[in-house]
């Protein structure tokens, strides 16, 4: 029998800044106590928060899963207690795990993958739509690019699809009204 992992849990204040988008991500934080913002910048349109996430969320898992640069920064925004996981325990906790178990993680990384694609992809035809075009407009287009997609994806797994897809495009619209 092993020993059980224990995991680090530390203590961080309003302002901290987490991690930073475009940095290569060595940990993820399971959130105990607290609140922590996700946000993007980018050069034409500033500070976008995309969430705030609380108690029982996770933030920074994308990097120590894909392997890929952030793609968000965070920042706590209120006195919070998270757990550490470095992409290390991340694998040795795959390791450790059945064959079947492994196989459904490597499919959900593939997903996971594709949907961060997905969404870079949408935020260039937002960027390349703006002041070109309506969002309803851009909608439209987005709504063909997912069909598109989705056309490529065995018959089977385009429900999945879907259900990971279409919540992050209304999000992605809901946010280009906002400001808009």
């Amino acid at each position: 029998m092993s020993t059980p992992k224990i995991y680090v849990r530390e203590i961080f204040y309003p302002g901290h800044l987490l991690m930073t988008q475009g940095e290569v991500g060595v940990c993820a934080y399971v959130i105990e106590r607290g609140k922590v913002e996700v946000f993007t910048n980018t050069s034409e349109s500033g500070k976008t928060v995309l969430a705030e996430l609380g108690p029982g969320s996770i933030v920074g898992e994308m990097a120590i899963i894909t392997q890929e640069p952030r793609s968000a920064s965070a920042v706590v925004v209120e006195e919070s207690v998270l757990v550490r996981v470095t992409a290390d325990d991340f694998a040795d906790g795959l390791k450790t795990a059945d064959g079947n178990f492994q196989a459904l993680v490597r499919v959900l990384i593939e997903r996971l993958r594709h949907a961060n694609n997905f969404a870079r992809t949408a935020a260039i035809l937002t960027a390349a739509h703006m002041g070109n075009a309506s969002i309803d407009s851009l909608e439209h287009d987005i709504k063909n690019t997912v069909k598109l997609v989705e056309n490529k994806i065995a018959v089977d797994k385009r429900q999945a699809f879907r259900a990971e897809v279409f919540p992050i495009v209304k999000t992605l619209l809901n946010v280009l009204r906002k400001y808009s």
